[in-house]
Parts: C-alpha cells; structure tokens; sequence
C-alpha cells in the first residue's frame, strides 16, 4: 500500500506541473498578443499625438546636442593639434618609398632613426598600395591614438608600431 501511496503522489505532482507548465504557456501567450495589440495600437495613433512624440525625441537631443558638439570639438582639436602633423608627414614619406613592411618601417620612422635602403620597394601601384598597405595600418594607429589620447603621440605610436611589427 505504501508504494501505492508514492506512486499516486507521483502522479498527482506530475499533474501539478503539467497544470503549471500550462499556466505558464498560456501567460506566454497572453503577453505576446498583448504585445502585438500594443505595436497595433502604436500604428493607430493621431497625426497630433505622433507629432507630439516627435517634438518629445527632438528636444531630448537638443538637450544633448551640446554636450555632444562639445565632445566633438574636443576629439577634433586634439586631432588637428597632436595627430594631424606626425601623420601627415608619415603619410608622404611612406607615398615617396613605398616601402613593403609598413609597420616595421612607420616604428623606426617615428623613432626617427629609418633607413630607406633596408626595405624592399613594393611592386604595387600607388593607390592599391596605399588601400591595402597603409590604410589599415594608418586606420588603426589613428583609432588607437584617439581613443587613448597619449601625451607623446609620436612615442606611443613608435611602440604601437613595433607591436605591431613584430606580430606580422
């Protein structure tokens, strides 16, 4: 009789958690037509209330609008002032010698100490040379220095381009 009496517990929790589990998928169910009501209804709003939800986005970002412009401002003189120059000199000197190891050549160019003669010359034409050579070595170092903001933009790059160097 006892078995008995386990094996009816069993079934009635079985029974429960069947019920449960029922339950639950019928909440699931309920929340997800009244999300489709919801987006429904969104459809069916007012021209006037739509315009009002509008104006409500539009002086949210003009509250944040300055600080935004501010933040910007920022990034762009610090770029125009520290990045700017060391990089548009680099530029040109890779453009003249073309050099097949950017990475290694743009570390002992901004420690300043590069010979031209120990780098191979790449056969590539200018502009494919610059799209797959130096715009993705130039791109990230600019990232990197932006999103860092060193004080020596010209040492940090020299140690971002021997790491860099030594990994390819």
């Amino acid at each position: 009789m006892a078995s008995e009496g386990t094996i009816e517990d069993v079934k009635q929790e079985e029974e429960r958690q069947d019920d449960e589990d029922s339950r639950e998928e019928e909440k699931h169910h309920d929340t997800d037509q009244n999300a489709s009501t919801r987006l429904g209804s969104m459809e069916e709003k007012s021209i006037p209330a739509l315009r009002a939800q509008l104006d409500n986005v539009q002086t949210r970002y003009r509250k944040k609008e300055a600080r935004l412009v501010n933040d910007l401002n920022c990034e762009y003189d610090y770029t125009i002032k520290h990045l700017d120059p060391i990089i548009s000199e680099a530029l040109e000197d890779l453009m003249l010698h073309r050099p097949e190891q950017v990475s290694a050549y743009l570390a002992f160019y901004m420690a300043g100490s590069v010979d031209v003669s120990m780098y191979k010359k790449t056969q590539l034409q200018p502009q494919a040379y610059f799209e797959r050579k130096i715009q993705p070595a130039l791109g990230l170092a600019m990232d990197s220095v932006i999103r860092d903001k060193p004080d020596d933009v010209k040492a940090y790059l020299t140690k971002f381009f021997e790491h860099r160097a030594s990994i390819y």
